[in-house]
């Protein structure tokens, strides 16, 4: 069995030994483990941009994974190429996989720290773009899914760990989210807790100032019960 471990620092284990594969090979991997079975030129020309002749660069790499990790790392044809059977990848089991089972899996963000050495134009703007988009997603799945663990906690009755989940999905700097914020305060109320709730309307409240807006209706009701309370 390969794993290849794309979500923080790339690590690549064949036989539960970590392989030594260059960056690009490290790279069209990650591609082909998000994307599925892809056009030839179209991935050596993302990978390869500039090169007198991308398709070559990608047979060569093609041959350095095969050579690492054995013939059940790729399945590859005239036109296509795509990962084996071979291959368990932690960011399809993070993305497909809403239980807690699979939090663990999120090590950091998406090819964290991927350098190159060997090639001096580097990833290629086409495929450094998609690195992006993708890390983008992957992190607004980290949150999305410690808000929706959160939920699970309250259905059960588990409240602390309820709060352990909001207060994770609070930690999204790129954007305020009030609903997360409404479930935690609720969370507080019941738990006597008023005091935090209100903390917690508090840096709501001034996050939605920088964007130049308002807590809706039902956040200020809440807020009125805590401190009525």
């Amino acid at each position: 069995m390969i794993r290849l471990e794309v979500l923080g620092k790339p690590i690549v284990r064949y036989e539960q030994t970590e392989a030594k594969l260059y960056a690009k090979a490290v790279a069209l991997l990650a591609y082909l483990a998000l994307e599925g079975r892809t056009n030839r030129r179209k991935i050596a020309e993302m990978l390869w941009a500039g090169a007198p002749d991308p398709l070559n660069n990608l047979s060569v790499t093609r041959g350095h994974i095969l050579g690492e990790l054995g013939e059940g790392a790729l399945n590859s044809d005239f036109d296509s190429i795509a990962l084996g059977a071979d291959v368990w990848c932690d960011a399809i089991e993070w993305k497909n996989d809403s239980s807690q089972k699979s939090w663990s899996l999120y090590r950091g963000e998406f090819l964290r720290d991927l350098r190159l050495r060997e090639w001096k134009r580097g990833l290629g703007e086409e495929f450094e773009e998609w690195v992006l988009e993708t890390r983008e997603q992957l992190i607004q799945t980290y949150f999305d899914k410690a808000a929706k663990l959160g939920i699970e906690a309250i259905k059960t009755g588990a409240l602390k760990e309820a709060i352990q989940w909001f207060e994770i999905a609070n930690t999204d700097q790129r954007q305020p989210h009030e609903d997360v914020t409404r479930f935690l305060m609720l969370v507080y109320v019941v738990l006597d807790q008023s005091e935090l709730a209100l903390k917690t309307f508090s840096k709501l409240q001034m996050a939605l100032q920088t964007l130049e807006r308002k807590p809706s209706r039902e956040t200020l009701q809440i807020a009125e019960i805590c401190q009525d309370n």
